[in-house]
């Protein structure tokens, strides 16, 4: 079902082939780069360093072999984000994996590499170093300042692409809910919640993850097991509301008890600032969406992988809006305000409709 959908909406337009190319590229690029960077870095590390004035470098080495590898899932992360959008026909979700290009960026311009890099040369003075370490380590100096430039030309193509998929499906979001302004300010806060749960499945997972690493050579350990279910139902988003709040608490806890380590890595610190961002986000977007159970969203946002047949409401089967207004009865509750999903489409009424007598 999934894969028939992606096939589909891949050949239907080229700015969705075009967007999801792009974002597929970029994670081989990224791959590219960051796996060689992470082997030389292990490669290096696992050298015979005994000497204690190598404590500080061998620490910065384990904080840029953890930072290549949360690059990695990042990368992998955004692409699937990018194809859930595409999917899923959700603008908000698209304008994420892009917007998330620039993270990208500040990813690698931040990287841990810089400090490691520089530890490393002021060490040549007093300690010989192997020649074939100090090679990789210029290769490596190399590699990121590639992985740096390229990313930062991907932002620009990245975004104009979203904008024309974001405007290329607008009108099948519009067939699919119809013009009700109520229905389409809930499917609006439902989209932003899908989009939430996504980005706390990323956050959530490698800051906790980046902490288990380090934690793990201090012989201590705190795990966490996230879970996102589909929002069809009051209890989940009620579960939804728990956990968020339970993360806000918990990594809050962390952030004081670690903060040694914190203030010292700055990656462990920004993923843990985009948990703590996530999960008030996802606790206000659970209760505005709990609020909305019950006035008539839930035919347009069931979905299940596992059926072929899905019933729709009436306005799905409508070619045009005058016949999905004339169903509704919302001709005279009609607004002018921006669309759900195509900020061009303004849905103005016709000069024949607005000629039209009014029942």
């Amino acid at each position: 079902m999934i894969f028939s959908e992606l096939e589909s909406r891949f050949n239907k337009s080229k700015w969705s082939t075009s967007f999801l190319s792009l974002a597929a590229f970029q994670l081989i690029v990224a791959l590219g780069l960051l796996i060689p960077a992470f082997l030389h870095v292990r490669q290096i590390h696992d050298s015979d360093l005994s000497d204690p004035a190598f404590h500080d470098y061998i620490g910065k080495a384990f904080k840029v072999s953890g930072e290549c590898f949360m690059f990695i899932v990042f990368e992998v992360w955004r692409l699937w984000l990018a194809i859930d959008g595409v999917i899923r026909m959700n603008s908000r979700t698209i304008y994420a994996s892009a917007s998330f290009a620039i993270l990208s960026f500040l990813f690698s311009i931040m990287a841990k590499s810089v400090n490691w890099i520089k530890t490393m040369s002021s060490m040549e003075d007093i300690y010989t170093l192997f020649p074939e370490d100090d090679k990789l380590r210029l290769i490596n100096q190399y590699l990121q300042i590639a992985l740096s430039v390229i990313i930062f030309l991907f932002i620009f193509p990245t975004f104009w692409v979203a904008n024309r998929v974001t405007k290329d499906f607008g009108w099948d979001v519009y067939k699919k809910i119809g013009s009700s302004i109520k229905i389409q300010e809930m499917y609006i806060h439902l989209q932003w919640l899908s989009l939430m749960l996504k980005i706390d499945i990323f956050f959530e997972f490698t800051s906790y993850f980046l902490l288990l690493l380090y934690q793990a050579f201090n012989t201590t350990a705190e795990t966490h097991i996230n879970l996102d279910m589909t929002p069809d139902s009051g209890l989940i988003i009620f579960i939804i509301l728990l956990l968020p709040s339970f993360l806000l608490l918990n990594t809050v806890y962390i952030i004081v008890t670690t903060f040694s380590v914190a203030a010292s890595w700055y990656a462990y610190m920004m993923y843990s600032v985009g948990v703590l961002i996530a999960a008030v986000a996802t606790v206000a977007l659970s209760v505005r969406c709990q609020l909305n159970f019950g006035k008539g969203l839930k035919d347009f946002v069931q979905w299940h992988p596992w059926k072929k047949d899905i019933s729709k409401r009436g306005s799905a089967k409508y070619n045009s809006m005058h016949e999905a207004d004339d169903f509704y009865g919302v001709y005279d509750r009609r607004r002018n305000i921006t669309p759900i999903d195509d900020d061009e489409s303004t849905l103005q009424i016709d000069m024949v409709q607005q000629a039209r007598t009014r029942p």
